[in-house]
């Protein structure tokens, strides 16, 4: 129920109990249960409860199938991120031998399932600061998932993502900032790519979780690392992009000419959606595997180059769709500025902060920005602070206006709020806007 543990727990609790009655509790299904609860109360941190259910579906999965099946596996893999989460590594390290061995010799080395759990590999040696054998095990992962689902699939993206995070981690910036570079611009081709397919409630759902590939590049940009022309141009492709394509989508459905090739459009994409989910053998000597992927890749490029295809008709004949959904550039947003005019793009986003004395962490601070783009000159970044001490000192800031009479105590705190909300949020910017007449805002 994408991250809404609340009303995920009961139903799996009741699937539980349903399964239990009708199959008892040595039935595989049962196991999958326990293991679906197990996993829940992992993410939700609540890790006793966790422990007990993920090893219950472990050794049930064991009496299904035996010690050496891939399900089995799964199971060991799923309680050695647990135990890698409670900074168990020994325990952890053991499980992901086993699951490994299980997959290699089931599977083989090239199987996206192995790749898995590299990557959980790779985690658990950054966070013992082993990086040579973490980046090893990165770098093989995404060979892995390079090779069996080609340059443009999400998990290969997800892993360039992984890389960039170990990089900048390690101090090798330059690296890091290649590898979320590719990350991105691929995450965002699929989410144009898919949205015809989705309603806007799933595009905002693909976005939300996608986010952090974005927060990476943002915090490169306030550190130095990569121009804040590029950053802004990037973040403008992800916010507001679900109304624009939206509004896109309207017109061509509206438009008579265009209909039918809207309807194949979104037929297409549906069976690409449908495909990439589907993952194909990794390639193999087999020749009923070799015949099976070798389908597969035939019938994922075809409607590749359809949909292609289709996209470049229909900005052919709507000059109005090709104006929507092309890239905002910052020459672009400069063209439509009056002389004089300073345009203001404030964002909210997770800065990302590599801390050395916690190996592996992801930590990341909740903060605003403030992308600058003059009339003409240089477009420039700047940050604005801590977000919650922001919406703090606004609330503050706002008791006075409700009406209430006021404290001493309650005034002067009014007057601090106000006074940090001048220092910490404008005139950072304010500092970029020496000669203009004009400023024009938009807020998160």
């Amino acid at each position: 129920l994408m991250g809404d543990f609340e009303r995920a727990e009961p139903l799996y609790q009741q699937c539980k109990e349903i399964r239990s009655a009708a199959l008892g509790e040595q039935h595989p299904a049962y196991a999958n249960v326990l293991n679906n609860l197990g996993t829940l109360y992992r993410d939700q941190g609540k890790y006793a409860l966790a422990r007990t259910f993920l090893t219950e579906s472990l050794e049930a999965h064991r009496a299904a199938y035996g010690n050496n099946h891939t399900i089995v596996a799964t199971s060991l893999n799923n309680l050695a991120l647990l135990h890698q989460k409670r900074k168990e590594v020994e325990s952890a390290k053991k499980l992901y031998a086993e699951a490994s061995k299980i997959v290699k010799e089931k599977l083989g080395s090239e199987h996206p399932r192995y790749a898995d759990i590299l990557i959980n590999q790779g985690n658990l040696n950054e966070m013992e600061g082993l990086t040579q054998e973490a980046e090893e095990d990165f770098l093989a992962a995404l060979r892995i998932r390079e090779k069996v689902f080609g340059g443009q699939h999400p998990d290969y993206a997800a892993t360039l993502l992984r890389l960039a995070t170990f990089y900048s981690d390690t101090g090798k910036y330059n690296q890091a900032k290649d590898y979320s570079r590719d990350a991105i611009l691929l995450q965002r081709r699929q989410l144009d790519r898919n949205a015809i397919a989705q309603s806007a409630r799933q595009q905002l759902a693909n976005q939300r979780q996608l986010r952090p590939y974005l927060d990476f590049r943002l915090t490169d940009a306030v550190e130095g690392r990569i121009h804040p022309a590029i950053a802004a141009e990037e973040m403008w492709q992800w916010k507001g992009s679900v109304t624009r394509r939206q509004k896109a989508y309207r017109l061509i459905s509206n438009t008579p000419s265009l209909k039918p090739l809207y309807i194949e459009l979104q037929s297409v994409t549906q069976q690409l959606s449908a495909l990439a989910r589907k993952t194909p053998p990794p390639p193999s000597e087999n020749q009923q595997d070799k015949g099976a992927r070798e389908k597969w890749e035939k019938t994922f490029d075809r409607l590749s180059q359809r949909r292609e295809q289709l996209e470049r008709e229909i900005a052919a004949q709507s000059d109005t769709f090709k104006r929507i959904t092309d890239p905002i550039t910052v020459q672009t947003v400069q063209s439509l500025l009056a002389p004089k005019t300073v345009f203001v793009d404030i964002l909210k986003y997770s800065h990302r902060t590599s801390q050395k004395n916690v190996r592996g962490s992801d930590k990341g601070d909740t903060r605003f920005l403030a992308f600058v783009i003059p009339k003409q000159g240089e477009a420039s970044v700047v940050p604005l602070g801590d977000a919650a001490q922001l919406r703090d000192s606004i609330e503050q800031f706002r008791r006075s206006f409700q009406g209430k009479p006021l404290t001493g105590k309650e005034r002067l705190l009014s007057q601090n709020a106000s006074q940090l909300i001048r220092r910490d949020f404008w005139q950072p910017v304010e500092e970029h806007l020496v000669d203009a007449d004009t400023v024009l805002i938009s807020s998160d």
